[in-house]
């Protein structure tokens, strides 16, 4: 082995080091970015987990808005029917009484 052929050997394996080196340094920088695209999208996860847990929260309070305003209509419901009834009898009432007077009866009151 020459002299030459060891300088050629050590210069490859400079070589082989160099492009090692440079690919690792690559390999580093891709692995950042990774590890800042994981941060963000774990950060994006925390607000859209926050989010989601507002809305089911929101849905919740909803629901039992709900359910006070259907109380409240089949109170109103019933309502409606006890003053339906009300009327109902006056009318008859009133009616009686035109008849009443049609029929030639002095004022029942």
């Amino acid at each position: 082995m020459t002299i030459e052929d060891l300088e050629r050997g050590m210069k490859l394996l400079f070589d082989q080091q160099v492009h090692f080196s440079d690919q690792m340094m690559k390999s580093e920088q891709r692995q950042d970015r990774t590890d800042q695209q994981i941060a963000e999208l774990t950060a994006d996860q925390r607000v859209t987990m926050k989010a989601i847990t507002a809305v089911v929260a929101m849905v919740g309070e909803l629901t039992d808005a709900q359910k006070h305003t259907d109380a409240g209509i089949r109170e109103l419901t019933e309502s409606q029917k006890n003053t339906d009834a009300i009327v109902a009898a006056l009318g008859r009432r009133i009616d009686a009484f035109i008849a009443a007077l049609g029929n030639g009866h002095k004022n029942p009151l």
